[in-house]
């Protein structure tokens, strides 16, 4: 992933909707687990 082009999140983007179940990715693009709760509030 580009990260220079990528658009970054806005704060209204950044909840427990959007993220849950949202992969986690490592440095060499692997998938290396994914979003399974957040915490806190705005």
């Amino acid at each position: 992933m580009d990260l220079l082009n990528h658009p970054r999140p806005q704060p209204c983007d950044l909840n427990e909707a959007t993220l849950n179940g949202a992969k986690v990715y490592g440095p060499d693009n692997e998938t290396i687990g994914s979003v399974s709760h957040v915490h806190g509030t705005q």
